[in-house]
């Protein structure tokens, strides 16, 4: 057995067990099949010139020879499957449990640009959107409302008044909305 070679054509690693080297029988057990369509990546297929093993790509070599993109592609697809292109919309939950999506060419969290097509205008610095349920990737328009954490200037009484009258007029077509 040392001295056999896997079965699987075009592969020239040691066998391991039932006929594949350790590779092709990992993908076996995983998936159910050696997946012989997919070339087994390592440390022994990585590029010296240290870009993405991918033609046509030129990024910079991070996991198995590819690329974070063609990577992730891999982890996703189980192939880099480059004729597949990126889904509009679609983001990733960062650290804090929000997900961030790209919207308009930049990166932002999707509850946040929920809740400015609700108002039909963007958030002011002073607001903020909070998840009725606690759950932060639930960005249903009815599992969000909109608070303020804006306080008046003054204790004056004229101050206050003017702070108010200030809150209604901003949030008064928006209580509408909500109620």
């Amino acid at each position: 057995m040392a001295n056999s070679i896997c079965s699987v054509e075009g592969c020239e690693r040691p066998e391991s067990a039932r006929g594949w080297c350790k590779a092709h029988h990992n993908r076996w057990l995983r998936h159910g099949d050696v997946r012989a369509h997919i070339p087994v990546q390592g440390k022994w297929s990585r590029n010296p010139d240290g870009k993405c093993s991918v033609a046509g790509c030129g990024g910079k070599q991070r996991a198995r020879g590819w690329c974070t993109f063609h990577y992730g592609r891999w982890q996703k697809y189980g192939d880099v499957r480059a004729d597949v292109p990126r889904k509009k919309g679609t983001g990733y939950i960062n650290k804090a449990g929000y997900r961030l999506i790209w919207h308009d060419g930049k990166q932002l969290m999707e509850h946040r640009v929920v809740m400015e097509r609700i108002l039909g205008r963007a958030l002011l610095p002073d607001e903020n959107v909070h998840h009725m349920n606690g759950i932060r990737l639930d960005n249903r328009p009815e599992n969000l409302e909109l608070w303020a954490s804006s306080q008046p200037p003054g204790q004056r009484v004229v101050d206050l008044v003017a702070w108010a009258r200030e809150i209604i007029d901003r949030y008064d077509d928006y209580v509408q909305i909500a109620a």
